[in-house]
């Protein structure tokens, strides 16, 4: 009997100051937590305008980013773990989206999270830079094993570490540099 390997992955969920603004935060990780992805932590972020031009390609999501981003804001980021995370959140942020917008769906808003693998390694090396606080999250999403996991943070490399790692297959681990 073939027994088959999961594709654990690690990827994240950027809030963006829309979702503050409408009040769709809570909205946004209930159905992240509905899910069935880990929530193995919530970071607080601060990004600059570099970072955003960094995120972003073209010069309309950009300047778009621009006014989501704000430097003065600190964002909420989720980071999940699951089977085929990427790709689950990646379809999963348009469901929200389209919940949110309703008939009037446009493809941004609200929240941001990485189309593929290689864009969830360059993603996160930029995020990573700019974490202002981490934390644990206790309660675990739907179905989901604790992995009892303890989180440092050092305010001057902003790197944090996770006691109980996962697999080597694990997308982006904390603390890794790119």
């Amino acid at each position: 009997m073939d027994q088959q390997v999961e594709n654990i992955q690690e990827t994240f969920c950027l809030l963006k100051s829309e979702a503050y603004i409408i009040r769709k935060n809570a909205f946004i990780e209930q159905r992240i937590k509905e899910s069935g992805l880990l929530i193995s932590e919530r970071w607080k972020v601060r990004l600059t305008f570099s970072d955003i031009f960094r995120l972003y390609d073209g010069w309309i999501p950009r300047i778009a980013s621009v006014m989501r981003f704000p430097p003065l804001f600190k964002l909420d980021m989720y980071i999940l773990e699951g089977t085929d995370a990427i790709n689950r959140m990646y379809s999963l942020k348009h469901k929200i989206r389209y919940e949110i917008w309703g008939w009037e769906y446009k493809k941004g808003g609200f929240l941001h999270a990485p189309d593929t693998i290689e864009e969830a390694h360059r993603h996160k090396s930029i995020v990573s830079n700019r974490i202002t606080e981490v934390f644990p999250v206790l309660c675990k999403s739907k179905g989901a094993k604790s992995e009892g996991s303890a989180i440092v943070s050092d305010a001057d490399s902003h790197r944090t570490e996770k006691s109980a790692e996962s697999s080597d297959q694990s997308v982006l681990r904390r603390g890794v540099q790119h």
